[in-house]
């Protein structure tokens, strides 16, 4: 058991699972942020018990970045492509965020069946230029680079669909940033985080990981089909509003 607890409320303490537990004695002692999935908490109690006794850790809970005050004014996506067929993808432009595997799903299946389909890629970073060169000037994908963070959400307001692929993720606050815009997910089944946060909110559609031809079936299925994308983004945003208190908590000496 645990002694001493200093925390937000006691009735907060009452409700933090083993494995929350336990991840605060993975990182110490500094302060890190994490969020939680049934999912992850399940594979950390299951996993990483075994040899974390005695330490300590402070954890704060935090939702996805702030959202800029006041309405969001205009579609900034109006002069790339027409709206109603567009797939978005938030991400660092990094090899473990895999996303190969979103163009080929694009290229593969969605343009073919969708031919008005855009695929958008919005952030940065080092396979920048390999990924642009992997899309063969494909003129229905846009590399649209890093966009500052008020601008973020209104990207996801006025896009349709949103493909996830990272398999390197315990908890993907892209994937929270996505439900708070109203989108419907199309995202591989990692059976930890991600996969928790579209099951618990019913908002879109997991695919066996690395089937790309799965994916892009999926992602088609949802463009095609408006009233079903609508409510799943209904869904998505009601939930991530639920879903989105901070809290901060201290564990000294747990598991002793």
């Amino acid at each position: 058991g645990s002694r001493g607890e200093r925390h937000a409320g006691a009735d907060v303490f009452a409700r933090m699972s083993l494995g929350e537990k336990i991840l605060a004695n993975l990182i110490t002692p500094e302060t890190t942020l994490f969020r939680f999935s049934e999912g992850e908490l399940e594979a950390l109690d299951r996993e990483i018990l075994p040899g974390l006794r005695g330490r300590t850790a402070e954890i704060l809970i935090v939702p996805p970045r702030p959202l800029p005050p006041g309405p969001v004014n205009g579609d900034p996506l109006a002069k790339i492509c027409p709206r109603g067929k567009r797939v978005m993808v938030l991400s660092r432009l990094s090899g473990e965020k895999n996303i190969t595997s979103a163009i080929d799903a694009f290229q593969k299946h969605i343009q073919p069946s969708v031919p008005d389909a855009h695929l958008i890629l919005v952030g940065d970073g080092p396979d920048r230029t390999r990924l642009e060169g992997y899309a063969k000037g494909d003129p229905r994908i846009h590399f649209v680079g890093h966009v500052d963070n008020p601008q973020v959400h209104a990207h996801l307001v006025y896009a349709d669909l949103f493909l996830y692929t990272s398999l390197s993720e315990t908890h993907g606050l892209v994937v929270e940033e996505a439900k708070r815009g109203g989108l419907p997910i199309v995202a591989f089944d990692d059976r930890r985080g991600v996969a928790q946060q579209v099951t618990a909110a019913n908002c879109g559609i997991l695919v066996e990981p690395g089937e790309t031809d799965g994916l892009g079936r999926a992602a088609v299925k949802l463009l095609n089909d408006e009233p079903l994308r609508r409510e799943m983004g209904r869904r998505a945003k009601e939930h991530q509003a639920l879903d989105s208190r901070p809290v901060q908590v201290f564990f000294p000496d747990l598991f002793l």
